[in-house]
């Protein structure tokens, strides 16, 4: 008998994944139910404690990444590649989220925040790319971004909608 479930609808079943901030919130909250419908998921984030932690309760492995620098990149899918054999499904949804005053925020919050969330995803969507071109199955890639892309809220927020736009 088929699997009828609603989870199935999925179709991630024996597929391989990469969840971003899978410490917590929504890329916690994907990567459990990733795991949930089947798939092999490694946990990324740049939280220690919570990654484990996140990692553990689904009995999958994990990694301490940040996203925003490339040798912690190519490290963490050389990790994937070596527990799975190949990558099927990214997805990007590690973002750094600190509400800044736009007149008042030093360059360096602005850098920090397109470091880890344009510039991390990209990173990321680089090297995935490179494994699931050459896989005959391809892949799949979902990068989250925010409503605040489309809707920004000008002051405390800017950095974080412009990259938000961007990825």
């Amino acid at each position: 008998m088929s699997d009828l479930s609603p989870l199935s609808v999925f179709g991630l079943a024996g597929k391989s994944a990469i969840v971003t901030g899978a410490g917590s919130g929504i890329g916690k909250a994907t990567a459990t139910l990733f795991t949930q419908v089947g798939a092999r998921v490694l946990f990324v984030d740049i939280d220690p404690d919570a990654v484990s932690e996140a990692a553990e309760a689904c009995q999958s492995p994990y990694t301490v990444c940040d996203i925003s620098d490339e040798a912690q990149v190519i490290a963490t899918f050389d990790r994937a590649k070596a527990l799975f054999g190949g990558v099927d499904v990214l997805a990007n949804v590690a973002a750094y989220r600190r509400k800044a005053d736009t007149m008042t925020m030093p360059a360096s919050e602005w850098n920090i925040m397109h470091a880890v969330t344009t510039r991390g995803t990209f990173l990321m969507m680089r090297e995935a790319i490179k494994i699931m071109r050459d896989q005959d199955s391809g892949g799949a890639i979902v990068n989250v971004s925010s409503v605040s892309a489309d809707h920004p809220t000008i002051f405390n927020n800017t950095h974080y909608d412009s990259a938000k736009a961007g990825v």
